[in-house]
């Protein structure tokens, strides 16, 4: 239960209508920091506890995780696309024309394409050998 220590989470033990065969004694000492609950899912006992105690640690839980990336052609993607959407906004609010906010959307649409996999190979070939200059 260590691997679980300091991690939310809830302990639900199954088939309450049957005699016990685990010690649940032990279990609220193995993971003293979680919630304990005892269904029936034959019965259907205990299934209202159990939604109370996953609405409370699901309510409690952070609204967003945090973001991973580990690929930098996805970050530099992202990045791009932020600053499409940044410079757009900027300029709706200083009034430029629309041609020019639109130009700056597509290079935010561009840049989540990318991340997502709706790119096709030849247009990150041409990016990436666009910034080597290959002589003879």
């Amino acid at each position: 239960m260590k691997i679980a220590a300091g991690k939310k989470g809830l302990a639900v033990v199954n088939k309450s209508d049957l005699p016990g065969r685990l010690d649940v004694p032990w279990l609220a000492e193995a993971a003293p920091d979680k919630e304990i609950v005892s269904v029936s899912a034959k019965e259907g006992a205990g299934l209202d506890e159990l939604k109370r105690a996953l609405r409370d640690l699901l309510l409690t839980a952070p609204a967003e995780p945090e973001i991973v990336l580990t690929n930098a052609r996805h970050k530099a993607a992202l990045e791009r696309a932020a600053d499409g959407l940044h410079a757009a906004a900027e300029g709706v609010i200083g009034g430029i024309s629309p041609e020019l906010v639109a130009v700056e959307l597509i290079e935010a649409k561009n840049g989540l394409e990318e991340v997502v996999g709706m790119v096709d190979n030849e247009d990150i070939l041409e990016r990436i050998f666009s910034k080597f200059c290959i002589g003879k």
